[in-house]
């Protein structure tokens, strides 16, 4: 299957997490380049997020850590290696207690909880001789007949419904300060529901277990008790890669700290992956700020690794942090600053080159020069790449190649190309 994609390009906008407290920044001062795609092969997305992408919905889009305010890098937890600190370990006993025993959510949901019994049965997993087995943890309280609720959690192929929506309102506007009438039904689709990824088979060379997922694509991890919908992750499953999109719960059990608590069953998911023979499946968490409050969280997830913005390159976390204590936009591979100072600022324009095809034309959404970190030069594409990009003429249906491509366009396709780099020749680039 080929992965289809439109061109978008260059833009910026104000920071959702350098502002006030649940405000955006006044600046315009984010910056990314970005594509829609129609359609998208897993593996090919897979590839994406190893140099730095990420999704929203369709949108494809490549932060830029050059310019950006608050620049965001790529993080990747080790699965296999993982193992949780103390406080984790507590937060999933502290969940399995009252899923098991009950009681209260302090000012949450007290319909749903009960009153802790006087004398709650001793902890299994406490005692200086159990290790700590997560696998064994995450399952305690979904398979307890004798449990206090009813714990759900299941994997199931993205899909709206009204239960779904009206989950996302309660969390948007109690968790995100956001007003009810803000909530759409269609934004919600298109961000957390539909997508462009395409399903396809997964092998695991040991057999696959029930709760495991047959294909790799788009996916709602759902968490219900007592039949009651509390939280939902949304989750890309990729080759070798379980790929955290979106967690939103309920209120009323904010207290249960869900948002720790879904991460330690993504990275079970990816473990119980990995043991079925499906390859190295590592936990993805989206990208990390170092500067933000809000993204401190995964630094507790070790051991992770941070994507070097240049080379595509996977760095240790406690490397990579120690150079982001120093320079913000950073190389890690360098261990330098590339804060880009210089140049065309973003939104300007691409001058008009002495290029024998005068292929540039003076569209706000050029990329800026230098252009961002990782990015080839829009400039300077090296013909044989470019005699390996396919290219749609939606109007015609008719395959392009570079050559053939009218010159109106080349900007514009240029531009994609210097994102995407050896990667292009993967993609049919529609032009509309």
């Amino acid at each position: 299957m080929s992965s289809i994609i439109v061109p978008i390009g260059y833009s910026g906008s104000s920071c959702g997490y350098c502002g006030g407290d649940g405000q955006r920044s006044e600046k315009e001062e984010n910056y990314s380049y970005g594509f829609w795609a129609v359609q998208m092969a897993c593996e090919d997305y897979r590839q994406l997020i190893d140099s730095g992408w990420r999704r929203s919905g369709g949108y494809i889009y490549n932060p830029d850590r050059s310019r950006t305010c608050c620049p965001q890098y790529t993080i990747k937890l080790d699965a296999a290696a993982f193992k949780p600190q103390r406080s984790l370990r507590q937060e999933l006993h502290r969940f399995n207690r009252w899923i098991r025993f009950g009681g209260d959510l302090q000012g949450g949901d007290t319909a749903a909880a009960t009153t802790t019994p006087t004398a709650a049965p001793k902890d299994k997993h406490k005692g200086k001789n159990k290790t700590f087995d997560l696998l064994e943890c995450v399952k305690e309280s979904q398979h307890d007949n004798h449990a206090n609720h009813n714990l759900e959690v299941s994997l199931e192929r993205a899909g709206y419904t009204d239960e779904k929506f009206e989950l996302f309102k309660a969390y948007q506007v109690s968790i995100h300060h956001e007003t009810i009438s803000e909530q759409r039904k269609d934004s919600f689709k298109r961000f957390l529901v539909d997508g462009p990824l395409k399903y396809s088979p997964i092998t695991y060379k040991h057999g696959r277990p029930v709760s495991m997922p047959s294909h790799y694509g788009q996916y709602h991890h759902v968490y219900r008790v007592d039949g009651k919908l509390i939280a939902m992750g949304v989750l890309d499953i990729l080759p070798e890669c379980v790929s955290s999109v979106y967690l939103m719960y309920h209120p009323g059990y904010q207290s249960l700290n869900l948002g720790k608590i879904s991460a330690l069953f993504e990275v079970a998911l990816a473990l119980e992956m990995r043991n079925a023979g499906a390859g190295a499946v590592d936990l993805y968490m989206g990208y990390y700020i170092h500067d933000c409050v809000k993204m401190k969280y995964k630094a507790t997830y070790q051991p992770s690794y941070l994507l070097d913005a240049e080379s595509n390159t996977f760095y240790p976390f406690t490397q990579a942090a120690a150079i982001l204590d120093k320079h913000k936009n950073a190389s890690f591979e360098r261990g330098v600053s590339i804060k880009v100072d210089g140049g065309s600022t973003p939104g300007e324009t691409h001058s008009v080159t002495d290029s024998d095809d005068g292929s540039y034309s003076e569209d706000d959404d050029n990329l800026p020069s230098p252009p961002p970190a990782g990015f080839l030069n829009p400039r300077a594409l090296p013909k044989q790449l470019l005699n390996q990009i396919k290219i749609l003429d939606n109007r015609s249906m008719r395959l392009l190649t570079y050559f053939t491509l009218p010159h109106s366009y080349r900007s514009q396709v240029d531009d994609l190309v210097a994102a995407l780099g050896d990667k292009s020749p993967n993609f049919v680039i529609l032009i509309t």
